[in-house]
């Protein structure tokens, strides 16, 4: 994503989002099922997100949630 307006655009519209971590762990599942937009990072744009099957809390920086079809 390149703006948080972009992702809440994507999101309002019923898509799905996933993180692209930069150390992925095998297994894991990186389908974002939460994601919380007040917790923004002005300076960074870091966001905190909920993934693999809402079982784990991390923080990402906007360019690494992609869009999923």
């Amino acid at each position: 994503m390149r703006t948080i307006k972009e992702l809440k655009e994507w999101l309002d519209a019923g898509n799905k989002i996933m993180w692209n971590d930069p150390e992925p762990i095998i297994g894991n599942d990186y389908t974002i099922v939460d994601i919380d937009l007040e917790d923004i990072e002005s300076n960074f744009e870091m966001i905190t997100i909920t993934y693999n099957q809402g079982h784990t809390e991390a923080q990402a920086y906007l360019h690494e949630i992609h869009k999923l079809k």
